[in-house]
């Protein structure tokens, strides 16, 4: 049963904020102005609501905090408490052996189900990439400003899952977790598409079958979850990475996966070029390299589930804009081809994603 809590957000912060956060100014910003603490912005986002603070410091600095709490209806309370207990660990981990590549955490307040952060220096990368000039410019400084960004999100990856990696780990549990995301994104399409519940059906059959064949135990790190471009801030010299509540045990191609697919989405319409898209891809991976086990098998099945995955976002989300109705209608032909290919070609099909210039054996090269 949902908690009490996880209905009253407003409340919460403010206790955190007249009661709680006090005490922790006090001790971590000696000399600065904390009593003057104001709210800025509350907003609410899917899963969470976030309230915007500030003060000002000794040199009359404006210090920005971050009040997030967890809302999450489809979790308990006790594992939103665990959640943010592995989250602020991982930060703090990460500030030891990064040296500020991820947003900094000033306290957790687990009963309140809330995390304080500073706010994380420049600016989430989505803002930029979401732009057509971002990709149609053609000088050289945009690319080398395309490249730099793709390069450094995937030097930053590849750090962190060495940072967590671990060796000869037990993924069957990781296993079991992405069998119960294919299994309830495949009730949710059958309700969304029913004209298409065979063929719904018969990947995620597909995936949970092929998903047990799979007997690896390989190399394993504490992957982000979600790290896609709203979680990535740049700053013009280095990226920096929120939100780590979603962090799990499991293979770290699936960051990968998840990074290039938040990307490749874009190519969906037709207003953004392919092959600079493709480019930014190809230097992500090249920064990254490799140096985990090489697992193609895996990889397609993380593809199938992230086209999955998308094609619920696109028949939830349906625009009104003649424009944007049929470049949702045109992205939503191309996943349900791309499913319909993959379990028609079985392993010939391994190699290729939902978008037909990305091909996974780019990964393993």
């Amino acid at each position: 049963m949902q908690s009490v809590e996880n209905n009253a957000p407003d409340i919460d912060l403010d206790f955190v904020q007249g009661k709680l956060l006090p005490e922790v100014l006090k001790s971590k910003f000696i000399n600065s102005k904390w009593q003057d603490l104001k709210t800025v912005k509350n907003q609410n986002c899917p899963y969470s609501t976030i309230r915007i603070v500030e003060f000002l410091d000794q040199e009359n600095s404006v210090v920005t905090l971050f009040l997030k709490r967890i809302t999450m209806p489809n979790r308990t309370t006790a594992t939103i408490k665990k959640a943010l207990h592995n989250e602020t660990s991982l930060l703090e981990k990460i500030k030891s052996g990064m040296q500020g590549a991820a947003v900094e955490v000033i306290e957790t307040f687990p009963e309140q189900q809330v995390i304080v952060t500073k706010k994380c220096p420049g600016e989430p990368i989505d803002s930029s990439i979401n732009t057509y000039g971002f990709w149609w410019k053609n000088k050289a400084y945009h690319n080398s400003y395309r490249e730099s960004i793709a390069g450094q999100c995937g030097t930053w990856l590849k750090q962190y899952h060495t940072l967590t990696g671990k060796k000869e780990e037990d993924l069957r549990p990781w296993y079991n977790y992405l069998t119960g995301e294919m299994t309830w994104r495949n009730r949710a399409l059958n309700q969304q598409l029913p004209q298409y519940e065979a063929l719904f059906n018969e990947v995620a059959d597909y995936f949970i079958n092929e998903l047990q064949g799979i007997r690896d135990q390989g190399y394993s790190c504490t992957y982000h979850g979600d790290f896609s471009p709203h979680n990535i801030f740049y700053d013009g010299n280095e990226v920096r990475v929120i939100d780590f509540f979603d962090a799990k045990t499991g293979h770290p191609i699936i960051d990968q996966i998840n990074f290039i697919a938040s990307i490749a989405s874009r190519a969906e319409s037709p207003l953004y070029p392919k092959s600079r898209i493709k480019t930014f891809c190809h230097e992500f991976l090249m920064s990254y390299g490799q140096g985990f086990d090489k697992n193609t098998e895996l990889a397609s099945l993380i593809l199938l589930l992230q086209s999955v995955k998308r094609l619920l976002v696109l028949t939830n989300h349906r625009p009104t804009r003649p424009d944007k109705l049929f470049v949702n209608r045109a992205a939503i032909s191309l996943h349900m081809n791309h499913l319909t290919n993959h379990i028609k070609n079985r392993k010939n099909a391994r190699h290729t994603g939902p978008w037909p210039f990305i091909n996974l054996a780019m990964l393993f090269n």
